[in-house]
């Protein structure tokens, strides 16, 4: 040990703790820098959300207009895929980077009821949510995969549902014999 060691372990062993470190000064100032750190924290965070608009909302107006049944979020190695179902085919999208492909599934899981955190348990959720005057009901389910996780939902639009028997487009014979 130097001299220099020998003398602060002298002092430290000598003389008691300074009050002002101690006391309730101390306190007040560390109180004071985590609330303006959080303060911070909340100015950022609105930041970020500005610089991130609602990217699923905008997912379900495009799905809309395609007349898609279904959104499929699939996560792989290079991102997470953006899938259509459309009259029955699912039709590749665009291929998101992974954070961007996380908030997305985010989004949609906080829209339908589910907790964004959980990623290792298979869920159901549903919700509504009204795009254009449109008021959507989406029935989602997200698995654990080996890559991340795989998000499906499913749009369901009430105006669009056939509500009498001829709505359903059956020929005039099979509508005779299902009204007997």
């Amino acid at each position: 040990m130097t001299d220099q060691d020998t003398h602060l372990l002298q002092a430290s062993d000598t003389e008691p703790p300074d009050e002002e470190f101690m006391g309730r000064e101390c306190r007040e100032d560390l109180v004071q820098e985590l609330l303006s750190a959080v303060e911070k924290r909340e100015d950022s965070a609105d930041e970020e959300e500005l610089q991130y608009p609602f990217e699923a909302e905008s997912l379900l107006r495009d799905a809309l207009r395609e007349r898609a049944s279904d959104i499929h979020l699939d996560t792989q190695l290079e991102g997470v895929l953006v899938r259509l179902r459309i009259d029955g085919v699912i039709l590749d999208g665009t291929l998101l980077e992974h954070p961007a492909g996380k908030r997305l599934g985010n989004q949609m899981k906080v829209m339908c009821g589910l907790d964004s955190i959980a990623k290792y348990l298979p869920e159901e959720g549903r919700g509504t949510y009204a795009v254009d005057g449109c008021l959507l009901d989406l029935r989602m389910a997200h698995a654990p995969c080996l890559n991340g996780e795989k998000i499906s939902v499913r749009i369901l639009e009430p105006r669009l549902v056939p509500r009498t028997l001829t709505q359903l487009g059956l020929q005039s014979t099979a509508l005779g014999h299902m009204q007997d």
